[in-house]
Protein backbone atom coordinates (compact mmCIF):
# COMPACT_ATOMS: atom_id res chain seq x y z
CA UNK A 1 0.00 0.00 0.00
CA UNK A 2 1.61 3.23 -0.87
CA UNK A 3 0.90 7.28 0.88
CA UNK A 4 0.00 9.45 -2.02
CA UNK A 5 0.94 13.04 -1.33
CA UNK A 6 -1.74 14.88 -3.82
CA UNK A 7 0.09 17.76 -2.75
CA UNK A 8 3.35 16.90 -4.08
CA UNK A 9 1.85 14.70 -7.39
CA UNK A 10 0.32 18.05 -8.72
CA UNK A 11 3.46 20.07 -7.78
CA UNK A 12 5.36 17.95 -9.54
CA UNK A 13 3.36 17.25 -12.60
CA UNK A 14 3.39 19.66 -15.75
CA UNK A 15 0.92 22.02 -17.35
CA UNK A 16 -1.37 19.99 -19.29
CA UNK A 17 -5.02 20.46 -20.49
CA UNK A 18 -6.11 19.72 -17.04
CA UNK A 19 -4.96 22.54 -15.55
CA UNK A 20 -5.26 24.81 -18.85
CA UNK A 21 -9.48 23.92 -18.45
CA UNK A 22 -9.57 24.76 -14.95
CA UNK A 23 -7.45 28.14 -15.55
CA UNK A 24 -9.60 29.31 -18.33
CA UNK A 25 -12.29 28.41 -16.15
CA UNK A 26 -11.49 29.77 -13.54
CA UNK A 27 -10.07 33.42 -15.95
CA UNK A 28 -13.59 33.62 -17.93
CA UNK A 29 -15.49 33.28 -14.04
CA UNK A 30 -13.40 36.31 -12.97
CA UNK A 31 -13.63 38.35 -16.33
CA UNK A 32 -17.63 38.57 -15.87
CA UNK A 33 -17.19 39.07 -12.54
CA UNK A 34 -15.00 42.02 -12.99
CA UNK A 35 -17.37 43.12 -15.76
CA UNK A 36 -20.33 42.86 -13.55
CA UNK A 37 -19.03 45.09 -10.95
CA UNK A 38 -17.86 47.58 -13.60
CA UNK A 39 -21.20 47.90 -14.88
CA UNK A 40 -22.45 50.60 -12.09
CA UNK A 41 -19.61 52.76 -12.03
CA UNK A 42 -19.89 52.91 -16.48
CA UNK A 43 -23.68 53.11 -16.12
CA UNK A 44 -23.73 55.89 -13.34
CA UNK A 45 -23.85 59.04 -15.52
CA UNK A 46 -26.85 58.00 -17.51
CA UNK A 47 -28.65 56.26 -14.27
CA UNK A 48 -27.93 59.52 -12.66
CA UNK A 49 -29.68 61.67 -15.96
CA UNK A 50 -32.52 59.34 -16.64
CA UNK A 51 -33.93 58.30 -12.81
CA UNK A 52 -33.50 62.04 -11.68
CA UNK A 53 -31.54 60.63 -8.63
CA UNK A 54 -28.64 61.85 -7.42
CA UNK A 55 -24.83 61.42 -7.04
CA UNK A 56 -25.30 61.36 -3.50
CA UNK A 57 -28.13 58.70 -3.36
CA UNK A 58 -25.88 56.34 -5.99
CA UNK A 59 -22.85 57.00 -3.81
CA UNK A 60 -24.70 55.38 -0.80
CA UNK A 61 -26.07 52.58 -2.82
CA UNK A 62 -22.68 52.01 -4.11
CA UNK A 63 -21.46 51.81 -0.58
CA UNK A 64 -23.72 49.25 0.31
CA UNK A 65 -22.85 46.91 -2.41
CA UNK A 66 -19.33 47.09 -1.10
CA UNK A 67 -21.10 46.35 2.76
CA UNK A 68 -22.55 42.92 0.84
CA UNK A 69 -19.63 42.39 -1.13
CA UNK A 70 -17.88 42.44 2.28
CA UNK A 71 -20.28 39.95 3.62
CA UNK A 72 -20.45 37.92 0.28
CA UNK A 73 -16.57 37.27 0.51
CA UNK A 74 -16.71 36.55 4.10
CA UNK A 75 -19.59 33.56 3.64
CA UNK A 76 -18.15 32.38 0.60
CA UNK A 77 -14.82 32.48 1.93
CA UNK A 78 -15.38 29.96 5.13
CA UNK A 79 -18.35 28.36 3.19
CA UNK A 80 -15.78 26.65 0.51
CA UNK A 81 -13.45 25.48 3.40
CA UNK A 82 -16.22 24.05 5.34
CA UNK A 83 -18.73 22.93 2.75
CA UNK A 84 -16.76 22.67 -0.52
CA UNK A 85 -15.15 25.21 -3.23
CA UNK A 86 -17.43 24.10 -6.43
CA UNK A 87 -20.42 24.44 -4.50
CA UNK A 88 -19.68 27.92 -3.44
CA UNK A 89 -18.31 29.09 -6.53
CA UNK A 90 -21.81 27.74 -8.33
CA UNK A 91 -23.67 29.89 -5.34
CA UNK A 92 -21.51 33.03 -6.33
CA UNK A 93 -22.18 32.92 -9.81
CA UNK A 94 -25.83 32.57 -9.32
CA UNK A 95 -26.06 35.37 -7.11
CA UNK A 96 -24.27 38.17 -9.25
CA UNK A 97 -26.02 37.06 -12.28
CA UNK A 98 -29.13 37.25 -11.16
CA UNK A 99 -28.21 40.52 -8.79
CA UNK A 100 -27.33 42.00 -12.13
CA UNK A 101 -29.92 41.02 -14.25
CA UNK A 102 -32.50 42.53 -12.40
CA UNK A 103 -31.07 45.98 -11.48
CA UNK A 104 -32.18 46.35 -14.75
CA UNK A 105 -35.58 46.24 -14.03
CA UNK A 106 -34.98 48.34 -10.46
CA UNK A 107 -36.92 51.96 -10.82
CA UNK A 108 -36.45 53.03 -6.94
CA UNK A 109 -33.14 53.71 -4.95
CA UNK A 110 -34.60 51.07 -2.70
CA UNK A 111 -34.80 48.75 -5.53
CA UNK A 112 -30.97 49.88 -7.27
CA UNK A 113 -29.78 49.24 -3.60
CA UNK A 114 -31.61 45.42 -3.07
CA UNK A 115 -30.57 44.41 -6.73
CA UNK A 116 -26.82 45.23 -6.39
CA UNK A 117 -26.36 44.52 -2.86
CA UNK A 118 -27.09 40.70 -4.05
CA UNK A 119 -24.72 41.03 -6.77
CA UNK A 120 -21.85 41.88 -4.38
CA UNK A 121 -22.65 39.29 -2.22
CA UNK A 122 -21.93 36.62 -5.07
CA UNK A 123 -19.17 39.22 -6.91
CA UNK A 124 -16.81 39.33 -3.96
CA UNK A 125 -16.76 35.66 -3.25
CA UNK A 126 -15.66 34.75 -6.66
CA UNK A 127 -12.15 35.84 -6.20
CA UNK A 128 -10.92 34.11 -2.83
CA UNK A 129 -12.69 30.93 -4.02
CA UNK A 130 -11.07 31.28 -7.91
CA UNK A 131 -7.27 32.00 -5.71
CA UNK A 132 -7.09 29.18 -3.09
CA UNK A 133 -8.60 26.65 -6.18
CA UNK A 134 -4.83 27.36 -8.05
CA UNK A 135 -3.37 27.77 -5.62
CA UNK A 136 -4.09 23.99 -4.95
CA UNK A 137 -4.48 23.07 -8.65
CA UNK A 138 -1.22 24.40 -10.08
CA UNK A 139 2.63 22.80 -11.32
CA UNK A 140 4.68 24.67 -8.34
CA UNK A 141 6.55 26.06 -11.16
CA UNK A 142 3.74 28.00 -12.67
CA UNK A 143 1.89 28.78 -9.66
CA UNK A 144 3.10 31.86 -8.89
CA UNK A 145 2.11 33.09 -12.84
CA UNK A 146 -1.05 31.14 -13.28
CA UNK A 147 -2.10 33.04 -9.36
CA UNK A 148 -1.30 35.97 -11.20
CA UNK A 149 -2.64 35.94 -14.62
CA UNK A 150 -6.13 34.54 -13.28
CA UNK A 151 -6.64 37.83 -11.08
CA UNK A 152 -6.18 39.81 -14.15
CA UNK A 153 -9.34 38.48 -15.10
CA UNK A 154 -11.71 40.85 -12.93
CA UNK A 155 -9.46 43.70 -14.73
CA UNK A 156 -10.13 42.43 -17.62
CA UNK A 157 -13.49 42.45 -17.23
CA UNK A 158 -13.45 46.37 -16.50
CA UNK A 159 -12.85 46.44 -19.52
CA UNK A 160 -15.46 45.07 -21.09
CA UNK A 161 -18.20 47.45 -18.75
CA UNK A 162 -16.90 50.23 -20.76
CA UNK A 163 -17.24 48.97 -23.96
CA UNK A 164 -20.45 47.75 -23.51
CA UNK A 165 -21.27 51.08 -21.73
CA UNK A 166 -19.93 52.67 -25.59
CA UNK A 167 -22.37 50.37 -27.17
CA UNK A 168 -25.56 50.67 -25.08
CA UNK A 169 -25.24 53.75 -23.07
CA UNK A 170 -25.44 56.68 -25.99
CA UNK A 171 -29.01 55.69 -26.52
CA UNK A 172 -29.82 55.21 -23.46
CA UNK A 173 -30.62 51.78 -23.29
CA UNK A 174 -28.80 50.98 -19.33
CA UNK A 175 -31.10 48.49 -19.26
CA UNK A 176 -30.60 46.21 -21.88
CA UNK A 177 -26.78 46.26 -20.93
CA UNK A 178 -27.77 44.83 -17.26
CA UNK A 179 -30.35 42.41 -18.54
CA UNK A 180 -27.03 40.74 -20.02
CA UNK A 181 -26.24 39.77 -16.37
CA UNK A 182 -28.27 36.87 -16.99
CA UNK A 183 -25.88 34.82 -19.57
CA UNK A 184 -22.94 34.12 -17.23
CA UNK A 185 -25.15 31.43 -15.56
CA UNK A 186 -24.03 29.31 -18.38
CA UNK A 187 -20.88 28.99 -16.49
CA UNK A 188 -22.12 27.02 -14.22
CA UNK A 189 -22.23 23.50 -16.69
CA UNK A 190 -18.51 24.99 -16.95
CA UNK A 191 -17.66 24.61 -13.39
CA UNK A 192 -19.09 21.57 -13.08
CA UNK A 193 -17.37 20.35 -16.11
CA UNK A 194 -13.53 21.48 -15.40
CA UNK A 195 -13.65 22.37 -11.59
CA UNK A 196 -12.41 19.94 -9.56
CA UNK A 197 -13.41 19.85 -5.45
CA UNK A 198 -10.25 20.63 -2.57
CA UNK A 199 -8.17 18.15 -2.05
CA UNK A 200 -8.74 17.97 1.70
CA UNK A 201 -12.33 17.50 1.01
CA UNK A 202 -11.57 14.57 -1.71
CA UNK A 203 -9.25 12.39 0.16
CA UNK A 204 -11.63 11.34 2.65
CA UNK A 205 -13.86 10.48 0.37
CA UNK A 206 -14.05 8.32 -2.94
CA UNK A 207 -10.60 6.96 -4.04
CA UNK A 208 -11.22 6.54 -7.32
CA UNK A 209 -12.05 10.16 -7.47
CA UNK A 210 -8.29 11.39 -6.06
CA UNK A 211 -6.98 9.16 -8.66
CA UNK A 212 -8.50 10.09 -11.67
CA UNK A 213 -7.84 13.76 -10.88
CA UNK A 214 -4.32 12.92 -9.90
CA UNK A 215 -4.10 11.12 -13.55
CA UNK A 216 -5.25 14.23 -15.31
CA UNK A 217 -2.89 16.42 -13.27
CA UNK A 218 0.08 13.96 -14.12
CA UNK A 219 -0.83 11.35 -17.01
CA UNK A 220 2.41 9.25 -15.81
CA UNK A 221 0.80 8.52 -12.34
CA UNK A 222 -1.19 4.95 -12.14
CA UNK A 223 -3.47 4.95 -9.21
CA UNK A 224 -4.17 1.65 -7.28
CA UNK A 225 -6.91 1.03 -5.47
CA UNK A 226 -4.72 0.19 -2.31
CA UNK A 227 -3.21 3.86 -2.48
CA UNK A 228 -3.98 5.97 0.66
CA UNK A 229 -4.36 9.47 -0.16
CA UNK A 230 -2.64 12.55 1.94
CA UNK A 231 -2.42 16.77 2.09
CA UNK A 232 0.00 18.48 3.18
CA UNK A 233 -2.01 19.61 6.04
CA UNK A 234 -3.82 17.27 8.24
CA UNK A 235 -6.43 15.41 7.55
CA UNK A 236 -8.35 15.93 10.60
CA UNK A 237 -11.18 18.02 9.93
CA UNK A 238 -10.90 21.54 10.83
CA UNK A 239 -13.68 24.62 11.75
CA UNK A 240 -12.61 27.46 9.34
CA UNK A 241 -12.81 29.98 11.99
CA UNK A 242 -11.81 33.48 12.13
CA UNK A 243 -9.30 32.90 15.10
CA UNK A 244 -7.31 30.45 12.86
CA UNK A 245 -5.69 33.21 10.64
CA UNK A 246 -4.21 34.70 14.15
CA UNK A 247 -2.51 31.58 15.54
CA UNK A 248 0.58 30.34 14.77
CA UNK A 249 2.33 33.66 14.33
CA UNK A 250 0.33 35.23 11.99
CA UNK A 251 -1.40 37.76 14.17
CA UNK A 252 1.01 41.13 12.87
CA UNK A 253 0.76 39.80 8.73
CA UNK A 254 -2.90 38.89 8.78
CA UNK A 255 -4.00 42.64 10.51
CA UNK A 256 -1.13 44.47 8.27
CA UNK A 257 -2.58 42.35 5.48
CA UNK A 258 -5.65 43.37 5.23
CA UNK A 259 -3.90 47.12 5.97
CA UNK A 260 -2.94 46.75 2.75
CA UNK A 261 -5.97 45.37 1.08
CA UNK A 262 -8.39 48.10 2.83
CA UNK A 263 -6.43 50.67 0.74
CA UNK A 264 -5.57 49.15 -2.25
CA UNK A 265 -9.38 48.13 -2.99
CA UNK A 266 -10.29 51.82 -1.86
CA UNK A 267 -8.51 53.12 -4.32
CA UNK A 268 -9.46 50.69 -7.00
CA UNK A 269 -13.04 51.02 -6.17
CA UNK A 270 -13.03 55.08 -5.78
CA UNK A 271 -11.93 55.20 -9.58
CA UNK A 272 -14.16 52.30 -10.89
CA UNK A 273 -17.19 53.93 -9.31
CA UNK A 274 -16.71 57.52 -10.39
CA UNK A 275 -14.18 58.02 -13.35
CA UNK A 276 -16.95 58.57 -15.51
CA UNK A 277 -18.97 60.83 -13.88
CA UNK A 278 -15.33 62.74 -13.00
CA UNK A 279 -14.92 63.23 -16.60
CA UNK A 280 -18.02 64.06 -18.00
CA UNK A 281 -17.46 66.82 -15.33
CA UNK A 282 -14.49 67.59 -16.79
CA UNK A 283 -16.68 68.82 -19.42
CA UNK A 284 -15.65 65.74 -21.60
CA UNK A 285 -18.23 63.64 -23.70
CA UNK A 286 -19.58 60.42 -22.20
CA UNK A 287 -17.88 58.24 -24.98
CA UNK A 288 -14.84 59.94 -24.50
CA UNK A 289 -15.29 59.47 -20.55
CA UNK A 290 -16.29 55.49 -21.09
CA UNK A 291 -12.59 55.56 -23.01
CA UNK A 292 -11.01 57.16 -20.34
CA UNK A 293 -12.13 54.68 -17.83
CA UNK A 294 -11.32 51.58 -20.62
CA UNK A 295 -8.10 52.73 -20.80
CA UNK A 296 -7.55 52.87 -16.76
CA UNK A 297 -8.81 49.14 -16.98
CA UNK A 298 -6.24 47.89 -19.96
CA UNK A 299 -3.23 49.05 -18.21
CA UNK A 300 -4.17 46.02 -15.38
CA UNK A 301 -4.06 43.67 -18.19
CA UNK A 302 0.28 44.13 -18.73
CA UNK A 303 0.67 45.01 -15.16
CA UNK A 304 -0.70 41.88 -14.09
CA UNK A 305 0.94 39.59 -16.60
CA UNK A 306 4.59 41.09 -15.64
CA UNK A 307 3.84 40.86 -11.84
CA UNK A 308 4.66 36.92 -12.06
CA UNK A 309 7.88 37.34 -13.90
CA UNK A 310 8.81 40.36 -11.26
CA UNK A 311 7.75 38.15 -8.25
CA UNK A 312 9.95 35.21 -9.68
CA UNK A 313 13.15 37.41 -9.29
CA UNK A 314 12.03 39.99 -6.08
CA UNK A 315 9.76 38.36 -3.92
CA UNK A 316 6.37 38.78 -3.23
CA UNK A 317 6.99 41.96 -0.76
CA UNK A 318 9.49 43.55 -2.72
CA UNK A 319 7.16 43.07 -5.66
CA UNK A 320 4.38 44.74 -4.18
CA UNK A 321 6.59 47.54 -2.85
CA UNK A 322 7.74 48.26 -5.88
CA UNK A 323 4.30 48.44 -7.52
CA UNK A 324 3.37 50.60 -4.81
CA UNK A 325 6.28 52.92 -5.27
CA UNK A 326 5.30 53.63 -8.98
CA UNK A 327 1.44 54.04 -8.20
CA UNK A 328 2.06 56.27 -5.58
CA UNK A 329 4.46 58.80 -7.96
CA UNK A 330 1.80 58.23 -10.81
CA UNK A 331 -1.17 59.84 -8.82
CA UNK A 332 0.98 62.73 -7.67
CA UNK A 333 1.22 62.89 -11.78
CA UNK A 334 -2.52 63.37 -11.89
CA UNK A 335 -2.75 66.50 -9.94
CA UNK A 336 -0.56 67.71 -13.16
CA UNK A 337 -2.88 69.45 -15.36
CA UNK A 338 -1.91 68.01 -18.63
CA UNK A 339 -3.22 67.18 -22.09
CA UNK A 340 -6.11 64.59 -23.20
CA UNK A 341 -2.73 61.69 -24.80
CA UNK A 342 -0.82 62.39 -21.25
CA UNK A 343 -3.61 61.78 -19.45
CA UNK A 344 -4.85 58.59 -21.63
CA UNK A 345 -1.23 57.08 -20.84
CA UNK A 346 -1.10 57.95 -16.95
CA UNK A 347 -4.52 56.27 -16.46
CA UNK A 348 -3.73 53.17 -18.17
CA UNK A 349 -0.22 53.42 -15.84
CA UNK A 350 -2.21 53.70 -12.45
CA UNK A 351 -4.47 50.90 -13.91
CA UNK A 352 -1.88 48.80 -13.90
CA UNK A 353 -0.40 50.19 -10.62
CA UNK A 354 -3.12 49.38 -8.65
CA UNK A 355 -4.47 45.84 -10.09
CA UNK A 356 -0.86 44.79 -10.22
CA UNK A 357 -0.61 45.44 -6.95
CA UNK A 358 -4.02 43.83 -6.09
CA UNK A 359 -3.51 40.63 -7.77
CA UNK A 360 0.22 40.33 -6.02
CA UNK A 361 -1.19 41.03 -2.59
CA UNK A 362 -4.31 38.01 -3.52
CA UNK A 363 -1.46 35.48 -4.82
CA UNK A 364 0.89 36.58 -1.82
CA UNK A 365 -2.01 35.85 0.82
CA UNK A 366 -3.40 32.43 -0.66
CA UNK A 367 0.71 31.91 -0.23
CA UNK A 368 0.96 32.28 3.35
CA UNK A 369 -2.24 30.42 4.82
CA UNK A 370 -1.87 26.40 4.93
CA UNK A 371 -4.90 24.84 2.69
CA UNK A 372 -7.27 23.72 5.19
CA UNK A 373 -8.13 27.74 6.02
CA UNK A 374 -6.86 29.07 2.65
CA UNK A 375 -10.43 30.17 1.13
CA UNK A 376 -11.35 31.65 4.97
CA UNK A 377 -7.76 33.85 4.87
CA UNK A 378 -8.18 35.10 1.30
CA UNK A 379 -11.82 35.39 1.76
CA UNK A 380 -11.94 37.87 5.00
CA UNK A 381 -8.54 39.73 3.62
CA UNK A 382 -11.02 40.38 0.39
CA UNK A 383 -13.54 41.36 2.47
CA UNK A 384 -12.02 43.35 4.90
CA UNK A 385 -10.50 45.25 2.04
CA UNK A 386 -14.31 45.79 0.83
CA UNK A 387 -15.25 47.38 4.27
CA UNK A 388 -12.25 49.98 3.25
CA UNK A 389 -13.48 50.24 0.13
CA UNK A 390 -17.24 51.30 0.83
CA UNK A 391 -16.23 54.70 2.08
CA UNK A 392 -14.71 55.55 -1.80
CA UNK A 393 -18.24 55.78 -3.76
CA UNK A 394 -19.71 57.37 -0.61
CA UNK A 395 -16.91 59.87 -0.47
CA UNK A 396 -16.46 60.52 -3.86
CA UNK A 397 -20.05 60.95 -4.56
CA UNK A 398 -20.44 63.95 -1.51
CA UNK A 399 -17.09 65.38 -3.18
CA UNK A 400 -18.80 65.83 -6.92
CA UNK A 401 -21.60 67.14 -5.29
CA UNK A 402 -19.85 69.90 -3.47
CA UNK A 403 -17.55 70.55 -7.05
CA UNK A 404 -14.50 69.98 -4.87
CA UNK A 405 -11.00 70.89 -6.24
CA UNK A 406 -9.40 68.27 -8.27
CA UNK A 407 -6.62 67.96 -5.64
CA UNK A 408 -8.98 67.46 -3.14
CA UNK A 409 -10.49 64.46 -4.92
CA UNK A 410 -7.29 62.64 -5.80
CA UNK A 411 -5.99 63.26 -2.05
CA UNK A 412 -7.48 59.78 -0.37
CA UNK A 413 -5.88 57.78 -3.38
CA UNK A 414 -2.24 59.34 -2.36
CA UNK A 415 -3.01 58.66 1.97
CA UNK A 416 -4.01 55.43 0.66
CA UNK A 417 -0.98 54.49 -1.51
CA UNK A 418 0.87 55.52 1.54
CA UNK A 419 -0.56 53.53 4.23
CA UNK A 420 -0.66 50.33 1.93
CA UNK A 421 3.38 51.34 1.42
CA UNK A 422 4.10 51.34 4.86
CA UNK A 423 1.94 48.33 5.91
CA UNK A 424 3.77 46.15 3.16
CA UNK A 425 7.45 47.58 4.62
CA UNK A 426 6.09 46.46 8.15
CA UNK A 427 5.47 42.71 7.14
CA UNK A 428 8.63 42.85 4.85
CA UNK A 429 11.24 44.10 7.83
CA UNK A 430 9.25 41.89 10.25
CA UNK A 431 10.55 39.14 7.90
CA UNK A 432 14.15 40.02 7.96
CA UNK A 433 14.44 40.76 11.69
CA UNK A 434 12.72 37.36 11.83
CA UNK A 435 15.22 35.33 9.57
CA UNK A 436 17.99 37.12 11.38
CA UNK A 437 16.50 35.84 14.97
CA UNK A 438 16.52 32.56 13.21
CA UNK A 439 20.21 32.53 12.06
CA UNK A 440 21.35 33.89 15.80
CA UNK A 441 19.47 30.76 17.43
CA UNK A 442 21.07 28.36 14.73
CA UNK A 443 24.70 29.58 15.91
Amino acid sequence: MRTINVGDVIGKSKFNMFFLALFLTLLVTLVIDGAEMGLFGTALPVLIESTGISSTVFGVIGTFSQYAMMLGGVIFGMMSDRFGRKISLIMCVVFFSLGTGMFGTANTPAEFAIWRMIGGLGMAGVAPICVALLSEYSPAKNRVTLITMVTAGPPMGMVLAPLLGLLFLPSGAWRTMYFLGFVPLILIIFILKFVPEAMDRLVKGDKKVVGNILKKADPGFVPDPDDEYVTNTSTKPKKAALATLFKDGMLSNTILLWVVFICIVFAITTVNTWLPKLMTDQGYPLTSSLLFTFTYALGALPAIAISGWVTNRLGYKKAIITYLIVTLALVLLMLVKTNAVILYVNLFLVGGGFYGSFGLIYAYTASIYPMTHRGTGVGWAGSIGRFGSSFGPMIGGVLIAANAAMANRFMFLIIACLIALAAICIVYTKEIADARQDKRSTV
